[in-house]
């Protein structure tokens, strides 16, 4: 997905006009007026992406784990997280970020995956959560205004709301929390199921070979690309008459879709 950066005092109103649904309680049920459970069905995150809060996140690692989150890497470290006062033990953490990244020294970004080393555990009903450290935006605005211009627009985009975190007792500062772009979002707006299909790491350019794609899961599930390999041949193929239609199956067929990371 692609992330635009907006920006002007226009769009500013923005801001505060989306807010996320009212918390869930434990029983699943909306909490309606005076705290009183209602008969909406749980939503996964309602909590964690409630913008009436400024969340508080505790992360705590081993110090002989500390060194790997000052790599660049997929591979997590266990930690304890508590989340507005929730815990939970053994959350697989990893340093994220490219332009963004910053050592534990610093103000490092975190990628979140509450199941990886508990089978089942969640969050709010999230299997991972991003934790943004926001260096390059002092605003804190842009991602919010970014995304809920997306929704005003009709297209699905990642909840967002903000946290205080801190790593081993120390303040980390202000974060912007992102719901990921995985198999809880696209079945959320798509009805998709991850394991009938791909997701890939957007945006991508069709004059690429397929295998510089970044294929989620593709080593652990031995996926294959030729669905984007199916789905390039067309585009990159002659226009003709038919093109639309050519598209339009392929399309059908594979239901290539792009995943921010």
């Amino acid at each position: 997905m692609l992330r635009s950066r907006l920006l002007g005092v226009v769009l500013g109103c923005l801001a505060c006009s989306n807010r996320s649904a009212a918390p869930a309680d434990t029983d699943g049920g909306a909490a309606g007026a005076g705290g009183t459970p209602t008969d909406a069905p749980f939503e996964p995150g309602a909590n964690v992406f409630n913008r009436e809060l400024l969340h508080e996140v505790s992360i705590t690692v081993a110090e002989s784990d500390l060194a790997q989150l000052d790599v660049m890497t997929d591979a997590r470290v266990p930690a304890t997280i508590v989340f507005d006062g929730q815990t939970l033990s053994r959350v697989g953490v990893r340093n994220k970020g490219s332009s963004s990244f910053q050592a534990t020294a610093q103000k490092p970004g975190f990628s979140i995956k509450f199941d990886e080393f508990v089978g089942g555990q969640r969050l709010d009903g999230l299997k991972k959560l991003s934790l943004n450290n926001t260096v390059q935006d002092p605003t804190w605005c842009t991602e919010i205004l970014t995304y809920d211009t997306y929704r005003k627009a009709g297209q699905p985009a990642p909840r967002v709301a903000h946290a205080v975190v801190s790593l081993n007792g120390e303040p980390k500062g202000i974060y912007t929390l992102i719901e990921p772009i995985n198999a809880q979002f696209l079945a959320r707006h798509y009805g998709a199921d991850l394991d009938q299909g791909n997701l890939y790491e957007g945006p991508w350019d069709f004059t690429k070979p397929v295998a510089m794609a970044d294929l989620k899961d593709e080593v652990e599930e031995q996926r294959t690309r030729e669905d984007l390999q199916a789905l390039t041949d067309v585009v990159l193929s002659p226009p003709d008459e038919d093109f639309p239609g050519r598209l339009a199956q392929v399309l059908c067929e594979h239901g290539t879709v792009g995943r921010e990371g």
